[in-house]
């Protein structure tokens, strides 16, 4: 099955699928867009993501579009159209611990909302001036399911999320107005990018600074006991193309209004804590990128864009956009008896994304002390995962439709709770022993040269 007709088969099964969605009374609730278009390459431009002529569409019309509409359209027969996702890169502020972050466009329910599907278009609208309202345009296909924000421990729900899937119904090119306080650039990542071509790396989070307890002593023993230690999230390396970039600097000088708990903010990469002026300094080179686009040769910006960082898809982005591709079908073949077989290497498949999701989800340490007292304490997290994986393969098993990522959520945190006791009385009672024998020989020393 090619790329395109996964791609229709999950759309269909979004449209036709109830998401999980989570009950909870005086959360605060946000609503994200995921953004979906095709594009046709220019094949004699080697396929390598310029910027090629759009088709000209149909003649739009009142009425609203539909899937049918969108695929029974000449150009999307050509064998070299793709599907792309739309990602945005947060702008660098002070204070802000999601600067640079790859996200989808979206924010905060707001009183006067009419729903959360009107948060993502209202969110859209006032960060890239992208109206996925338009039903000419756009078509919104479904929610996946929520997605619960929680402190750094699990402790307490500070927000639920809701995806939302919307579909570029016309291959128009459509001029973005970004607000430069909150997002830095607008990216197009092919879908291949994400699945079959996806190269997976990791984010490395400062253990101390994760947990940030908002006792200065608490943060003091943490940083003292569990110094060196760190969590390895998950991530996607993106090439950083970017479609549209802010007109000012990323370095926005507005006054945050942060939130009362200090762990609501996700944890800031070890590679980013001090990463404004780097920040600061990629704006700059974004803004050169468009000017030298307009300037030079395809060729010649292709140089000039292969030199930026690439950027990386991690975390809750990272999670909901697996989700998404959990609904594009396996590629299992079929040999000669007509019988589908198992894939060779499941990991680089990509699109079950079950245990891809699990991962996005819970990162690892770099501690051996504390994975060895994860694996101890897991034996619930671990019989759940393999229920849910159990359940991603048979589909029409009673559990399919159980909240299996708020269950495994919990008795993750549960076990990470126990293993970081574990591991804090441990290194605690080995510094304490480590120093009393010490002292003995240093009385032992002592005591000879008396």
């Amino acid at each position: 099955m090619s790329l395109i007709g996964g791609v229709l088969k999950a759309f269909t099964s979004i449209q036709a699928t109830q998401p999980q969605l989570v009950s909870a009374n005086n959360v605060k609730r946000a609503a994200v867009a995921l953004i979906l278009r095709f594009r046709l390459v220019d094949s004699s431009r080697g396929g390598d993501g310029s910027p090629s002529p759009s088709p000209s569409p149909t003649s739009p019309s009142d009425s609203d579009s539909s899937l049918e509409d969108l695929f029974n359209q000449p150009w999307m027969r050509d064998g070299n159209v793709i599907p792309e996702i739309l990602f945005i890169q947060r702008a660098a502020r002070n204070g802000d611990r999601w600067s640079g972050h790859v996200a989808c466009p979206g924010g905060r329910y707001e009183p006067d909302d009419e729903n959360l599907k009107y948060t993502a278009m209202r969110e859209c609208w006032e960060e890239i001036g992208l109206d996925i309202s338009d039903r000419r345009h756009f078509l919104p296909l479904g929610q996946l399911d929520d997605r619960e924000v929680t402190s750094s421990l699990g402790k307490k729900l500070l927000m639920i999320l809701s995806p939302f899937v919307f579909i570029q119904t016309r291959p128009v090119d459509h001029t973005l107005q970004l607000e430069a306080q909150e997002v830095e650039s607008v990216h197009w990542i092919p879908v291949d990018a994400l699945t079959d071509n996806a190269v997976y790396t990791h984010v490395e989070v400062d253990l101390p600074a994760r947990l940030s307890p908002k006792s200065e002593m608490g943060r003091w023993v943490l940083a003292s006991v569990l110094s060196n230690s760190s969590l390895s999230f998950p991530a996607i390396e993106l090439a950083n193309r970017p479609a549209a970039v802010a007109s000012q600097s990323g370095l926005a000088s507005v006054a945050l209004e942060e939130e009362n708990d200090e762990d609501f903010a996700p944890p800031m990469p070890a590679e980013l804590d001090d990463s404004i002026s780097e920040l600061r300094q990629r704006t700059v080179q974004n803004r050169q990128v468009a000017e030298d686009r307009k300037e030079r040769k395809v060729g010649k910006d292709m140089t000039q864009l292969s030199k930026r960082p690439s950027l990386r898809l991690w975390g809750l982005t990272l999670g909901f956009t697996l989700d998404f591709l959990s609904h594009i079908p396996s590629k299992a073949s079929e040999d000669t008896r007509g019988a589908k077989k198992t894939p060779q290497n499941v990991e680089t498949t990509r699109h079950l994304a079950t245990a891809h999701v699990i991962k996005a989800l819970f990162p690892s340490f770099n501690s051996p002390d504390i994975n060895l007292w994860m694996w101890v304490c897991g034996r619930r997290y671990r019989s759940i995962r393999r229920q849910w994986e159990q359940a991603a393969r048979n589909p029409g098993s009673a559990d399919r439709r159980k909240n299996w990522s708020g269950t495994i959520r919990a008795a993750h945190f549960a076990t990470i709770r126990r293993a970081l006791m574990f591991a804090v009385v441990f290194r605690i009672l080995a510094a304490f022993t480590t120093l009393s024998i010490l002292g003995r020989y240093l009385q032992k020393v002592v005591a000879w040269f008396v």
